[in-house]
């Protein structure tokens, strides 16, 4: 399987201008300027530039797990960016980019920061922009929008680089949305905490554990799941008595008006 990039001539007549060979099945192919990221059902992602004078495709990175890559995206957090993929089993991960790492063989392999269970396969994705304000002409965000197919019953680390993010999973089980959004490093560190005490505190449905639930199995024999905060845990803050968000917000130094300011932060973005 080849990609083309194809341009006209100054006779208005179609010719080719570069190609790359890719892996064995591409299920999603996604473009950041002049960078492409390549979703490919059994060999995960690869990490693309392409350059003009002469036009040439560049692989920059891959992942070089054995992944059924379903969608592959680009979400952008002010000057950082990371990649976020799904597979056919409903995992969502974010993989970095980052020459600096010892585990990424200079640049050559993708570095898988988190791994999170969605609970349903992701069939497509949808990449929109994120604006503070109505007014501003330049978007310093992305959020990524995921529609999935069916549901499947629940199954019973390294700390991830920036930019962090939240998992906003609706509970429906057919057709539903999910919307995966940045979140700056202060409030997403609070949250975090807020989660915890929900974890401890809250009540649960027939009393499972909701980080369980989120965890997936892997390889490395510790979960990678401290980089995306589970939007369905972090509703039950609301559901909690005055007096019992306030004990808890006590214990992690914060107060409940806060932690309801970022929550209200991570919704309206559509």
């Amino acid at each position: 399987m080849q990609i083309y990039v194809k341009g006209l001539d100054h006779d208005d007549q179609l010719m080719g201008l570069a190609f790359l060979d890719v892996q064995i099945f591409v299920t999603s192919i996604r473009v950041f300027k002049n960078f492409i990221l390549i979703s490919d059902l059994l060999r995960s992602v690869w990490f693309v530039s392409l350059q003009e004078h002469p036009y040439k495709f560049t692989v920059i990175g891959k992942d070089l797990q054995l992944v059924s890559t379903m969608t592959g995206d680009f979400l952008v957090h002010d000057n950082s960016v990371t990649f976020v993929t799904t597979d056919r089993n409903g995992i969502m991960r974010m993989v970095d980019y980052d020459p600096t790492d010892a585990d990424s063989l200079n640049g050559e392999r993708l570095v898988l920061r988190t791994e999170f269970d969605l609970g349903v396969p992701v069939t497509q994705s949808r990449v929109i922009a994120r604006r503070r304000t109505p007014e501003d002409e330049v978007a310093p965000q992305t959020q990524i929008i995921y529609g999935e197919l069916w549901s499947r019953p629940m199954r019973s680390e390294r700390a991830p680089h920036h930019p962090r993010c939240t998992a906003l999973t609706p509970a429906t089980s057919d057709g539903a949305l999910t919307t995966i959004v940045s979140v700056k490093e202060a409030r997403f560190k609070r949250l975090q905490l807020v989660s915890d005490q929900l974890v401890r505190n809250a009540q649960h449905v027939a009393g499972l554990n909701p980080r369980a639930y989120r965890t997936v199995k892997n390889e490395l024999g510790k979960p990678l799941s401290k980089g995306i905060l589970d939007g369905n845990l972090l509703e039950h803050f609301a559901l909690q008595s005055v007096g019992r968000q306030r004990e808890m917000m006590r214990q992690i130094g914060t107060d409940e008006v806060t932690v309801a300011s970022d929550l209200a932060a991570l919704g309206g973005f559509w």
